[in-house]
């Protein structure tokens, strides 16, 4: 089964190599994909906020002279933090990605509208 995250790729991809030959519309339809998959990546990115939270809470728990800044450097070089990172991370580029498709769209339109009135 693939992952948000590959699809989300190769659908970015699909765009890359298509882009000059897509119209707005189809450029239109893969912008409500991306912006599924951003949903679905947000609601996943709040599942793995909330395992590293619980990591956290486990390293402060395991020791009971360990301080707050110790558990956190010790929760943060887990695995599950490793995780969030990459998923805020290809969040904050999807909506860039997102944004610059948009801007992408209205170029295309206004290409099509001026050789129209050609």
């Amino acid at each position: 089964m693939e992952t948000i995250t590959e699809k989300i790729f190769a659908e970015l991809e699909e765009i890359h190599k298509a882009k000059d030959n897509l119209d707005p519309s189809s450029l239109a339809e893969r912008l409500v994909i991306l912006s599924t998959y951003y949903a679905n990546l947000t609601s996943h990115l709040a599942d793995l906020e909330s395992q590293y939270y619980k990591t956290l809470d486990l390293a402060m728990e395991s020791e009971e002279k360990m301080t707050a800044a110790k558990a956190k450097i010790k929760a943060q070089a887990g695995e599950e933090y490793r995780k969030y990172l990459q998923a805020k991370n290809l969040a904050l580029s999807l909506v860039e990605q997102i944004r610059s498709i948009k801007v992408f769209i209205r170029v295309k339109q206004g290409e099509w509208e001026a050789s129209k009135n050609l």
